[in-house]
This record gives structure tokens, C-alpha cells and sequence, in this order.
């Protein structure tokens, strides 16, 4: 709903707009994924999730640009 209204505003066709917010999906992915594990608890326990946060992140980030 957000990339419609956005689209609309800007007046550029849905798809465009759709693929723009898509190249940003995987920093903000990964970024949410690090944002969990920063609320969960002491930094000794963000260094142990890091590598599965990147992956889990950077994976949903790049399906949506697919």
C-alpha cells in the first residue's frame, strides 16, 4: 500500500517505484535482523547471531529484489 500511494503522488507507474524501494530491502532487512538482536540482550550475544542475522537479512532483501 505505501509504494502505491507513493507512486501515485510522485506519479510514476507502480512497477517503477516497486523496484526502487526494492534496492533498498536488503539494508533494511538486514538492518531490522541486527535491530533484534540489539533488543534481545548484552553484546556478547549479538556477536554469536551476527552471521545468521546477515544471512536471514541480506537473503530477504535480495528475494524482493528478484
Amino acid at each position: 500500500m505505501p509504494v502505491v500511494v507513493f507512486a501515485n503522488f510522485v506519479g510514476q507507474p507502480v512497477g517503477q517505484v516497486g523496484h526502487y524501494f526494492a534496492r533498498f530491502m536488503p539494508i533494511i532487512s538486514t538492518c531490522i535482523a541486527l535491530g533484534m538482536l540489539w533488543i534481545r540482550g548484552p553484546v556478547e550475544n549479538d556477536v554469536q547471531g551476527l552471521l545468521p542475522a546477515l544471512i536471514a537479512g541480506l537473503t530477504a532483501g535480495f528475494i524482493a529484489i528478484a
